[in-house]
């Protein structure tokens, strides 16, 4: 719906951080890691198939030069939303 100037809207706050996969396990769970240093392993497998499929090939494959996972966070929910093999 279209919220006319004169009026308040109340809008979501996201936040996108991207992390490097360390590690994913037998269960799905990833082990992600910040530009910080800061390692977090409370996120899983997206449950998107596809999506899944993705992250698991390029951990296959990619793992030599990193795989770099994009995280979106709004609502109080985080979920992985795409994944790409890092640069070097």
């Amino acid at each position: 719906d279209i919220v006319p100037t004169s009026h308040n809207a109340e809008v979501p706050n996201v936040d996108r951080t991207e992390y490097d996969l360390i590690d994913i396990d037998e269960d799905g769970a990833l082990s992600l890691m910040d530009d910080k240093g800061e390692t977090r392993d409370d996120l899983n497998l997206p449950k998107d198939d596809e999506l899944a499929k993705k992250v698991k090939e390029l951990w296959d494959t990619s793992a030599d030069v990193g795989v770099i996972c994009v995280v979106l966070k709004a609502m109080g929910e985080e979920t992985v939303i795409d994944a790409r093999a890092a640069r070097n």
